[in-house]
């Protein structure tokens, strides 16, 4: 049978949650509270959050009213900020990802297209998801052990060789890391080995660190396929128009 009710716009989800299980909505008695899920914005709406606050500019949405076998609480990380997420166990991985509210709740400020998912399964063991395992339920990784469930966000750098043109990619899970270590992490031991901007082609010191640009994309160089340019800018205002070198080295 179906019920109907109108709310007050400042009526919480917790507060139709009892209503719910008063009217016995489901067919479930022993079921203690209920999720909303928001299925435009693929989440569960916060207990506590008011029915104007998720319609926001829309006249109405869509919801999906879950028991709690429904969902599961997980892990997502990114850098030094821990957020713990209740999500539908039906969910594919690649929501994490593709999530705006979750991306904001941990101030990424990166196209998730520039991102990869690491599953943290102990302190020492590590999984990076391929495509497929992307597409995967989030209910595939969830296990028996009351161990929760740790997806973190790191960032994918592509490094291209000049010489061959092969691709090299490498998570990173922040940006505050040096050219040098990011060397060091691509296992090239060929210490005349430089990286390059991929927009600009202009060689970076080892000590530029990566939180400072905005570049994903870099390409691998030796240092007999580099070249020195020497730019001398002449000041309009100076009589003697007193040159001043700048020397930045290219591709």
């Amino acid at each position: 049978e179906t019920q109907s009710q109108y709310f007050n716009p400042i009526t919480t989800w917790k507060q139709i949650s009892l209503w719910s299980k008063i009217l016995g909505i489901k067919s479930d008695k022993t079921i203690d509270s209920y999720n909303f899920w928001h299925l435009e914005q693929q989440n569960i709406i916060d207990d506590n959050q008011t029915i104007s606050s998720t319609l926001g500019q829309a006249e109405s949405i869509n919801v999906d009213i879950l028991n709690g076998d429904d969902v599961v609480d997980i892990i997502l990380s990114y850098d030094n900020t821990i957020q713990m997420i209740h999500i539908l166990k039906s969910c594919s991985v690649q929501n994490l990802l593709n999530n705006p509210k979750y991306l904001n709740q941990l101030n990424l400020k990166i196209s998730p297209r520039d991102c990869c998912l690491v599953r943290i399964l102990d302190e020492s063991k590590k999984q990076t998801l391929n495509s497929l395992d992307m597409e995967n339920p989030i209910s595939n990784y969830v296990s028996d052990s009351k161990k929760l469930i740790h997806f973190q966000i790191c960032i994918l750098i592509h490094i291209i060789q000049y010489d061959h043109q092969n691709e090299l990619s490498i998570s990173i899970s922040h940006r505050n890391i040096t050219v040098k270590q990011l060397l060091e992490m691509s296992k090239i031991k060929d210490v005349h080995t430089y990286l390059a901007s991929y927009k600009t082609e202009m060689i970076l010191s080892e000590n530029t660190n990566l939180f400072m640009i905005n570049d994903m994309k870099f390409i691998l160089v030796k240092q007999h396929q580099t070249c020195l340019i020497s730019i001398n800018p002449l000041d309009p205002g100076d009589a003697h128009m007193r040159p001043g070198i700048l020397r930045t080295e290219y591709l």
